[in-house]
């Protein structure tokens, strides 16, 4: 018969090796992830680069809001996607309806729908509105004035 306390060092040698493995294949899940995340970066970086230079390109400083949809069809009578539509103020929408455009720091978005009205000429410039899944992330969207890049 085998000795009790041997058996458990012998399970508490193969937990330890399990859990060693464990650590390994997070970490280097870990560092695959933010190698991506950084490459994504990088690359975002230099299409960003590519379209402020390319003679078709149209450059506006915005203030960028962010909103939850409520169900209806955009302007151009397509469903809203939450993170990718985003609604221009009518005072702008000749420039920007239709067009997918870089936002700063929150990324690419398609301008499929128009704000109300009263949005443009309550804060007299162009204005974003970014669809978001709630109000919590409407609010850490906020309302700031950021660079807007018409992607061609």
């Amino acid at each position: 018969m085998k000795n009790p306390q041997a058996m458990s060092k012998q399970h508490r040698t193969i937990i330890a090796s399990l859990l060693l493995s464990f650590y390994i294949i997070i970490s280097t899940s870990i560092a695959i992830s933010l190698w991506y995340v950084n490459n994504s970066i990088q690359n975002l970086s230099v299409e960003l680069h590519q379209y402020t230079t390319v003679a078709d390109t149209k450059t506006s400083e915005m203030r960028v809001t962010g909103y939850t949809p409520t169900g209806n069809k955009t302007a151009l009578g397509e469903d809203v996607v939450v993170g990718y539509t985003a609604a221009i103020s009518p005072n702008c929408a000749d420039s920007f309806l239709g067009s997918k455009v870089y936002v700063q720091g929150l990324g690419v978005r398609y301008v499929n729908d128009l704000t109300a009205t009263w949005v443009g000429e309550k804060y007299d410039m162009c204005t974003l509105d970014i669809a978001v899944p709630n109000n919590q992330e409407a609010l850490r969207v906020g309302n700031e004035i950021k660079r807007v890049v018409r992607i061609p």
